[in-house]
């Protein structure tokens, strides 16, 4: 503001004396009186300047603002707390300015509860609870939500699970009913599990495609390691081997009264409730509280780059830290207004300052310690240029260095202490606001003091203890340091400086031991004994001539096939047509809407009606990959050319079959495993690092040469195909493969 008016006033005052000027220039010249005699005149002399006027605002401050309101407690008004018979806390904060209730049943469990063999089981179990109860249908659950013009949820994060409704004041009865329904007396109903599963193994699968999230996964795993919860990684393989018995034994186990806390916010009178939440909630078990064991962060000397390729991108996402702190340790104030002026102050920061403001090399920078229960992680983040990411490192670095030697100004701390303690009421401002920030407390072994004192608590850190803190949390040399951009350009510069990086593709498994598992799998295929290879080469011989043989499979140039495909609940009419070897084609009708797909050695598109677009070349180059099969058998063609690598496994069964296991390395250097039918000598199942596809319903389609007529596809999404029709070397134009 006061900026803006010393603009204003210097705006007016040009304006005053320009206008001044113009009315001098525009009076008329003064014309001597030509009938008088001339005479000589003196040069006049020149006229009097007025005297300055004196500035009225030298010296003067024109806008002060006001010091800052010294911090006071957040005092929780209208909090009743008390407990049912059966241990449940209950917590609320009542508030009649608005007609509307929130309800929430957190549980003390979530993906640090999941087994190391069964990730992703509290999150599928969360998701599985509004879809059906012993008393209730997921339609049914739905059709009373939706009447209510309510909301009804439940979903897992790393450290509690959450049930939430959320209705009219008027409707809390119905709300309380729901909520203690699908928490209490969940069926996991094995019909509504397949929907589930597909949406969450999507999920999981759009981080290849999120260089944000793959950067964060990616920066997780190297700094916790494999063994620890927050270093897991959820897989697609993983939810999909989780079965019913697996979500009711996690239900069971956790939701409890013991292991939970109901918070009630919003237009409810506490004294009359507590009857009406015995008997919703008073069946839910006992139970006792889930005590965790923290374990152990690995130790990182110097510096760990990852170098994830993906070659798409224009801009590199950086995200570079170490271990950080837990919520309940003694500095973590001091902690957090350090790195407020690291990195957590937006444009106040020094980060900010450097790396955006001074260098222009990116938009935003963030850093910021994330405290749990648990010693979380400290990271600092942000997407450059490819070509600027190693000086953006430097430049984090060299911050970090001196925020270490010599902490925050006074100035700095003072900046940080006036936004963080003044913000904090504007967070609490909704008593489920109020009520989320008691139960995050005492999740962490904190209290009721911490989220009213939460302001006098900053105010209270000195500018030694935010040094001190500094010192201690901060370590530049000793880093996990994650790159997700275009690796032709940023590996160069890694080694220009030293600088060694492990350098994965997008696609490739984020666990740092999946990754290894693979390559110890790779040596072993192509360190095999020549028994094993020859037991290899005659089944994969075996099951061409059961698909109808290697020269007829040889002698396939086109194939169209029609079929009917699944998507969950979702049917989509499906035309493929391959040319080969590098024209695919695919006619979907979805919902009415017509779209077709080309992928050729030269485009790749999409078009619906007269719209037509590119596909993205990481996905293009991915496609063009898999469309060299015209056929599914077309893999036991490229396990039996001269460079590829085979060996046999162990038979498994499967289905009541006995399946004999190959693995190999095709000459591309792609890893696949194979499972053939022992009697039938037909492939059953083809999976790699993507997914798998089962193959069944086997039939003569030309000659001899066998087509499976059903296929369930298990990837980012499960895919099941129904065969209708399958015509071979019908004579495919090229022309079909066109805009």
């Amino acid at each position: 503001m006061k900026r803006l008016l010393l603009a204003m006033l210097a705006v007016g005052g040009y304006a005053g004396w320009a206008g001044w000027a113009g009315c001098a220039q525009t009076q008329p010249a003064h014309k001597p009186d030509q009938s008088a005699p001339a005479q000589k005149t003196e040069p006049a002399a020149p006229p009097a300047q007025p005297a300055p006027e004196p500035d009225r605002w030298a010296k003067a401050e024109l806008i002060q603002p006001p010091p800052p309101a010294p911090p006071q407690p957040f005092k929780v008004q209208d909090l009743t707390r008390f407990a049912l018979a059966n241990g449940l806390q209950v917590l609320v904060v009542a508030r009649h300015d608005l007609p509307a209730v929130d309800l929430a049943l957190t549980v003390r469990a979530g993906g640090l509860d999941d087994p190391s063999d069964k990730q992703g089981l509290s999150q599928f179990a969360a998701e599985m609870l509004r879809k059906g109860t012993k008393r209730r249908t997921a339609d049914q659950v739905s059709e009373i939500i939706d009447s209510l013009g309510g909301t009804l949820s439940a979903s897992a994060g790393e450290e509690s699970s959450t049930v939430h409704c959320g209705a009219l004041a008027k409707d809390f009865a119905t709300c309380l009913d729901l909520l203690s329904d699908i928490a209490t007396r969940p069926t996991f109903p094995d019909k509504e599990m397949g929907e589930v599963r597909d949406r969450i193994i999507a999920s999981i699968e759009s981080v290849r495609d999120n260089k944000d999230e793959l950067a964060d996964q990616h920066f997780s795993n190297q700094l916790f390691g494999d063994a620890h919860p927050k270093g897991m990684i959820t897989t697609k393989e993983s939810v999909q081997a989780l079965k019913r018995t697996d979500l009711a034994a996690f239900h069971k186990r956790y939701y409890s009264a013991r292991n939970s806390i109901l918070t009630i916010a919003g237009d409810v009178d506490p004294t009359k409730i507590k009857p009406a939440l015995e008997r919703a909630l008073g069946g839910l078990a006992r139970g006792k509280k889930n005590q965790r064991q923290e374990p152990p962060i690995p130790a990182h000397a110097g510096l760990r780059v990852v170098l994830v390729d993906k070659p798409d991108l224009a801009q590199t996402r950086i995200v570079v830290g170490h271990a950080g702190i837990r919520h309940r340790d003694p500095d973590y104030f001091a902690t957090m207004l350090a790195n407020y002026s690291l990195g957590g102050g937006t444009f106040s920061s020094r980060l900010m300052a450097r790396v955006r403001s001074q260098g222009g090399k990116t938009y935003g920078i963030h850093s910021g310690f994330q405290a749990g229960e648990w010693i979380g992680d400290f990271q600092v983040a942000t997407d450059v240029p490819n070509e600027q990411a190693l000086s953006v490192i430097a430049d984090i670095r060299d911050e970090m260095k001196k925020m270490r030697a010599a902490g925050p100004t006074e100035a700095e701390l003072r900046d940080a202490k006036t936004h963080i303690a003044g913000a904090y009421a504007m967070r609490l401002q909704t008593p489920k606001a109020v009520a989320g920030a008691i139960v995050a407390a005492e999740l962490h072994g904190l209290g009721l003091d911490y989220v009213e004192n939460y302001p006098l608590k900053v105010a209270a850190v000195t500018t030694a203890d935010a040094r001190a803190a500094a010192s201690r949390r901060l370590d530049a040399d000793n880093m996990v340091v994650v790159l997700v951009g275009r690796g032709d350009v940023v590996a160069p510069a890694l080694a220009k400086v030293g600088l060694k990086a492990e350098r994965v593709a997008y696609t490739d498994p984020i666990s740092a031991a999946t990754r290894k598992q693979a390559s110890a799998a790779r040596s072993s295929i192509l360190a095999a004994s020549p028994a094993d290879v020859g037991k290899a080469k005659a089944l994969i011989d075996q099951a061409l001539r059961a698909a109808g043989g290697a020269d007829k499979l040889k002698g396939v140039k086109d194939v169209t096939v029609t079929a009917k495909m699944s998507l969950g609940s979702q049917k989509v009419s499906v035309k493929q047509y391959v040319l080969l070897p590098d024209k695919r084609r695919m006619d979907m009708n979805m919902g009415g809407m017509d779209v077709k797909m080309v992928i050729t050695k030269d485009a790749a598109f999409q078009q619906s009606g007269p719209q037509v677009v590119d596909l993205p070349p990481a996905i293009a180059a991915k496609a063009r990959k898999e469309q060299r099969a015209g056929l599914p058998t077309e893999v036991l063609m490229r396990a039996s050319e001269p460079g590829a690598k085979v060996v046999v496994r162990p038979q498994v069964e499967e289905g009541g079959k006995k399946l004999d296991v190959i693995e190999m390395i095709d000459k591309d250097g792609d890893t696949t495993t194979l499972w053939i039918d022992a009697k039938t000598h037909l492939l059953s199942k083809v999976g790699d690092s993507d997914g798998a596809a089962e193959l069944d319903d086997w039939r003569d389609v030309a000659g001899g040469i066998k087509y499976p007529f059903k296929m369930h596809l298990r990837g980012k999404q499960s895919i099941d195909l129904d065969t209708e029709e399958v015509k071979i070397n019908s004579g495919l134009s090229p022309d079909l493969f066109k805009r």
